[in-house]
C-alpha cells in the first residue's frame, strides 16, 4: 500500500513566506517602538536590532527607512482599507440604491465617529509622518540641485501625504459625482480641500481636544459642513443650468 507523499513548499514559497513574516515583523516592531518612544527616538538601528535583522534589509524592503513603514503600519487598518473598498466600489453599497437624505447622514455620522477614533488610535503616526514630510522638505531646501534629482531618484511619493489620503479623495469624488459635479480637476480639487479640511479639524480635536466637548459634536459639525457645501453647490449647479435655457 503506497503511502501518501506530503508536499513540501518549493523554494521559491518558501522564500516568499519568509519574506512576508519578516516584513510583518519590522512592521510591528516599529510600531510598537514609536508607540513607546515616539518617531524621533526610534531609529532604523533600533528597528533592525528589535526585528532581528540588518539595515540592508530593512532599506532592502522599505527604500525610504522609516517613513515607508509608518505608512505600511497605517495601510494595514481596518479603517483604511475599507476606505479603499468603498473608492474602489460604487456607493451603492454604502447607502443603498435611493439613498434617503437621513440614510446618508446617519451612515456619514457613523463613519466619521470611526474616523475620528481612527486617528485617535494611530495619532502617534500621523505625527511621526508629518515630522518625516518636514524634514523632507527642510532637506531639499538645502541641497544644490545634483543632490536633488538624487533625493527625487529615491521616490518620496512612496509615501506623500497624496498618496496615502488617494482612497478618500476617490472615495468623496463618488459623492461629488453624484451631486452633478462632473469635470475630474474640479472633483480633485473639492475632495482634496473638503478631506484635507476634515483631516485638520479631527487632527486639532485629537491631538489638544480642545474644540467641541466631545467626539459626537465634532461629527455633527463635520455632517453640517459637507451638508452645507453640497446644498449651496446644487444651488451653484442649478442657477448655471437655469442661466443656459433662459
Amino acid at each position: 500500500m503506497s503511502k501518501l507523499v506530503e508536499e513540501k513548499p518549493t523554494p521559491t514559497i518558501k522564500r516568499k513566506r519568509n519574506k512576508e513574516a519578516t516584513i510583518k515583523r519590522i512592521i510591528n516592531k516599529t510600531e510598537r517602538m514609536i508607540k513607546e518612544k515616539g518617531y524621533a527616538k526610534t531609529s532604523t538601528n533600533h528597528i533592525a536590532k528589535a526585528a532581528g535583522v540588518s539595515i540592508a534589509l530593512i532599506y532592502k524592503y522599505f527604500p525610504n527607512g522609516k517613513p515607508d513603514i509608518v505608512q505600511q503600519i497605517r495601510k494595514k487598518s481596518l479603517l483604511f482599507m475599507g476606505i479603499t473598498n468603498i473608492s474602489d466600489n460604487n456607493l451603492e453599497a454604502v447607502v443603498g440604491s435611493e439613498p434617503t437624505p437621513e440614510i446618508i447622514r446617519e451612515k456619514g455620522k457613523r463613519f466619521l465617529l470611526a474616523f475620528i477614533a481612527y486617528c485617535r488610535r494611530y495619532a502617534f503616526l500621523d505625527n511621526a509622518l508629518e515630522i518625516a514630510y518636514l524634514e523632507k522638505k527642510d532637506k531639499e531646501k538645502l541641497l544644490i540641485n545634483d543632490e536633488k534629482q538624487k533625493l527625487e531618484d529615491i521616490n518620496y511619493d512612496t509615501w506623500d501625504y497624496d498618496d496615502f489620503y488617494q482612497p478618500y479623495y476617490d472615495a468623496v469624488s463618488r459623492v461629488l459625482i453624484q451631486i452633478g459635479i462632473k469635470d475630474k480637476e474640479k472633483q480633485i480639487k473639492i475632495s482634496k480641500l473638503l478631506v484635507n479640511t476634515f483631516i485638520s479639524l479631527i487632527r486639532q480635536q485629537v491631538n489638544y481636544e480642545n474644540l467641541v466637548d466631545n467626539d459626537e459634536e465634532l461629527a455633527d459639525f463635520l455632517i453640517d459642513l459637507l451638508e452645507g457645501y453640497v446644498t449651496l453647490r446644487q444651488d451653484i449647479l442649478s442657477l448655471s443650468i437655469d442661466e443656459k435655457h433662459t
